[in-house]
């Protein structure tokens, strides 16, 4: 989406009033599918963007040697503009809730600002609150 469309919907959700970038890490569930998404919040473009999980979250990549959390995208993102979201798929609900997976996501998202000052967010979500929650699932 246009930075300058989200604009007025940043103003308000940004916990930053003074125009620092704010990276955080959310779950979308759409139609019966995970994903996780990355997301710039803030008002100021993010640099050299890390996140770091608590534990391996596999999902789609369960017979892969690299975990969904193992990406490139949480190690090696190194620049992120105000209202940039980047999003990759976790799993079916269905599959993820069917396997050994766990439910907790615990994650610690670090960035700096254009100056080099250094952020850091923590981020917890209970992927179980999913577990339930009932979609059509629509042919294409």
């Amino acid at each position: 989406m246009n930075y300058f469309k989200r604009l007025p919907e940043m103003l308000k959700r940004s916990p930053s009033s003074n125009g620092d970038p704010d990276v955080i890490l959310d779950v979308i569930f759409e139609e019966g599918l995970l994903f996780l998404s990355l997301e710039n919040i803030g008002l100021d473009s993010a640099y050299n963007i890390r996140v770091s999980f608590k534990q391996k979250l596999w999902g789609i990549r369960r017979n892969k040697k690299v975990p969904v959390t193992g990406l490139p995208l949480f190690k090696k993102t190194t620049f992120m503009p105000p209202g940039k979201s980047i999003r990759t798929f976790l799993d079916s609900s269905k599959s993820f809730f069917g396997h050994d997976e766990s439910t907790s996501l615990n994650a610690t998202v670090r960035f700096r600002n254009g100056n080099g000052k250094k952020f850091l967010n923590h981020i917890t979500h209970n992927l179980g609150i999913y577990r339930d929650i009932g979609f059509i699932q629509r042919s294409h």
